[in-house]
């Protein structure tokens, strides 16, 4: 396992946390609130591991890619903390999420493209560097596990 594909599998999972919000009745307020703050979790965790970790170690060899996604995180942060504050019957609220799920989608083909940071790792980066990194998130992601089922 490698930072890759840890980022990829959240990728894959969150593709399918957005397809679901997608096929969501409109009425259904509760599942659209869930739904909501399942994305909003996942994506927060999602940027963090790519800025703590990917980002910094492609600056030298992508900083202008690094740079863009960088903003993309911003862009999308900022209308997800709209989100959050909005409820679900609220008239922008799907088409807000729309927005969020376009972006994200974008960003995600940019970065797993033939020519993305991660075909710049992959050129980049060791393949001990990459494990390593995917040691440190995995590692990270327990601790808070933990720390969450212990309280």
């Amino acid at each position: 396992m490698n930072i890759i594909s840890v980022l990829t599998t959240d990728h894959r999972n969150l593709d399918a946390l957005f397809t679901e919000f997608t096929l969501a009745k409109p009425d259904d307020v509760e599942d659209l609130a869930r739904l909501r703050d399942l994305i909003l979790e996942q994506l927060a965790i999602h940027a963090e591991i790519e800025e703590q970790t990917l980002y910094p170690a492609l600056r030298g060899e992508a900083e202008d890619d690094v740079l863009e996604a960088l903003e993309e995180h911003h862009a999308v942060k900022a209308t997800l903390a709209e989100l959050e504050r909005m409820p679900p019957t609220a008239e922008r609220f799907r088409a807000k999420m729309t927005v969020v799920i376009e972006s994200v989608r974008h960003h995600v083909e940019e970065e797993e493209g033939p020519e993305g940071l991660f075909e710049a790792a992959r050129k980049a980066l060791k393949p001990v560097a990459m494990e390593e990194m995917a040691e440190r998130v995995v590692t990270t992601a327990r601790q808070v596990i933990e720390r969450t089922v212990l309280r």
